[in-house]
């Protein structure tokens, strides 16, 4: 039996509520319209920027968690 995977960094989403800068809420809607895009066979849009489309991050909040992430990246 395998076990589940584990991530070494959070969900998007996880990490957007964590810092405080939404609610699972919010999340939860953000993943409710991409899977129907999915299923739609519409293009793909990451989390991020579907949640900046419907005003739940600001552009601000997404850049921040990306620059957050991207040094996390480089440290190894």
């Amino acid at each position: 039996m395998s076990s589940p995977k584990k991530y070494a960094k959070p969900l998007f989403g996880q990490a957007a509520i964590e810092r405080g800068f939404c609610t699972a809420q919010d999340v939860e809607k953000a993943l409710k319209i991409q899977q129907e895009q999915d299923r739609k066979g519409e293009k793909h849009r990451l989390l991020g920027i579907i949640m900046i489309g419907e005003g739940l991050l600001s552009t601000a909040q997404l850049i921040e968690m990306l620059q957050e992430e991207a040094k996390r990246a480089s440290r190894g």
